[in-house]
């Protein structure tokens, strides 16, 4: 009788566990961490980057640079999280992509140019000559939007930076050459005189578009921030 009773006890533990197995997520545990980036092929890859075993779901929001992952401790730890999202080359709060994979990102991914909204202020109050500084937008079903991470370089060299959350950029003359090359994904790539031109606004063609990109100069002031980008 009691040995009866030992192997019923031994049975309802067994059952208890293939129970709790059975229940997925019930340890899962949701975290979130910084991860710079500017735009959605950022997205598309820091997201990509997580499809890893013990990783239930991971989602990157552009605006404020934060992952949201939901997975098992027991299998993968958030070291591991960071370090998998710095290797496809986008820094976190723990870990410094390293800079090779950065600089193979698409330039319109190159987060570390992004120039802020305190150095753009201060471009506006301290006027330099030895920089082009500027927008760059487009019309979408009509709406004027500004592109952040447009990709901004002068024509020959390795010299340029992207747009900021703004569409704004800020970038230093350049001696050997008076031609930007402009791009952005989606819309048409092309190369612009900024000849006697300091601060400026380029509208960008969708790809469809049979018109030319469009530069015209601004006038002062020209800080833009999000509730009036366009003043």
């Amino acid at each position: 009788m009691q040995l009866k009773k030992y192997f019923s006890l031994i049975a309802l533990s067994v059952l208890s566990w293939m129970s709790l197995s059975a229940q997925p997520g019930k340890q899962d545990t949701t975290i979130s961490f910084k991860a710079s980036g500017v735009c959605v092929q950022c997205k598309q890859r820091i997201q990509k980057s997580l499809k890893i075993k013990g990783v239930q779901s991971a989602s990157w929001d552009v605006d404020s640079k934060m992952v949201t992952v939901t997975y098992a401790p027991s299998i993968v730890s958030e070291d591991q999280l960071q370090e998998t999202v710095a290797s496809v080359g986008h820094d976190t709060e723990k870990r410094k992509a390293k800079d090779e994979v950065y600089k193979a990102l698409p330039e319109c991914c190159h987060y570390r140019e992004m120039v802020d909204d305190k150095q753009m202020e201060m471009a506006d109050t301290t006027a330099n000559t030895n920089d082009i500084r500027g927008i760059v937008i487009a019309t979408v079903n009509g709406e004027t939007k500004s592109l952040a991470g447009a990709s901004i370089s002068w024509v020959g060299t390795n010299q340029g930076t992207v747009s900021n959350p703004h569409g704004e950029f800020l970038l230093p003359k350049n001696n050997i050459t008076d031609k930007l090359v402009v791009s952005y994904s989606g819309f048409k790539t092309d190369t612009v005189s900024v000849s006697g031109l300091q601060d400026i606004q380029i509208t960008l063609s969708k790809n469809e578009s049979l018109s030319n990109i469009v530069v015209t100069a601004r006038q002062r002031p020209t800080y833009i921030d999000g509730r009036n980008p366009f003043r």
